[in-house]
């Protein structure tokens, strides 16, 4: 799973910063955040920093008892999410997500009301942090989850083993059109379209299964194609090479499959002299 290419890729948190793993001066703090706009790094995951980054802030810990205890219903992710915009000085986080996964409250609650501040225009993305693959399958069914944090290095391999990973690269696919921007081009075409653009993700897995035979993407396969249909004979594109055999492969896909909706609205459709 990752975010929109639109959004930026590294991120910089409080633990990453000074201070949080020894000693610290507010100069070198400051010194080292300028120094992450300077070098393009501009996610930064915290309670409070400038305009003009990537802002990402969490929720979950809840320290209004005795005890700090994890809590994910809607009363307590609302009222924790209007304390950073204070800090912030701004109306609205690009990445709101669950710090920890409360167990005693169904995923699907938090990640609901999660996605009306969504609706609201006050967050952008949702994320989870710590997350099973279970529970992100079962979040991202209420709402498109954009990122997930976990540690995944040398030291920590164990999602590679409890799926983890591989259900991110699942969802990292497009698979609802909510996924897509507002303003978005595509919501406008009929293939995109209720019960079309899940008709139509049929194809795209088929080709997706030879894809991942040759180990390549399905966007790579779907170029080489039609290159070869261009060029005739067998073509490769981007070390992408397919054979006589696998071009009439991926030609039986379309052939045998009822594309759902039109390419384009109406309108559109009637500007065309073809």
């Amino acid at each position: 799973m990752s975010l929109p290419l639109s959004a930026p890729q590294r991120e910089i948190g409080k633990t990453e910063a000074p201070g949080v793993y020894g000693s610290v001066d507010d100069e070198n703090s400051v010194k080292l955040l300028e120094k992450t706009l300077e070098i393009g790094c501009n996610f930064w995951d915290t309670a409070g920093s400038p305009k003009g980054v990537f802002l990402a802030t969490k929720f979950a810990i809840d320290f209004t008892g005795s005890v700090p205890r994890i809590n994910g219903t809607p009363e307590f992710l609302n009222k924790a999410y209007e304390a950073p915009l204070k800090n912030l000085g701004t109306d609205y986080i690009d990445l709101y997500y669950s710090y920890r996964i409360d167990t005693t409250t169904p995923i699907e609650i938090p990640v609901r009301a999660m996605a009306e501040l969504v609706k609201q225009s006050k967050v952008k993305y949702l994320g989870l942090s710590e997350c099973s693959a279970e529970t992100l399958s079962h979040a991202h069914k209420v709402h498109p989850i954009t990122a997930v944090q976990v540690e995944y290095s040398p030291w920590t391999l164990n999602h590679e083993d409890n799926d983890l990973i591989n259900t991110c690269r699942e969802h990292g696919q497009m698979k609802f059109l909510d996924e897509l921007e507002a303003d978005d081009w595509r919501r406008t075409v009929p293939h995109f379209q209720g019960e079309n653009f899940a008709n139509n993700l049929e194809l795209a897995d088929k080709i997706k299964a030879i894809a991942d035979r040759k180990g390549v993407t399905a966007g790579q396969i779907s170029l080489a194609w039609l290159l070869a249909q261009v060029f005739a004979g067998e073509y490769g594109s981007r070390g992408v090479q397919l054979s006589k055999k696998e071009l009439g492969e991926v030609r039986k896909i379309p052939e045998s499959f009822d594309v759902a909706g039109e390419r384009y609205n109406p309108e559109m459709m009637a500007t065309l002299d073809n």
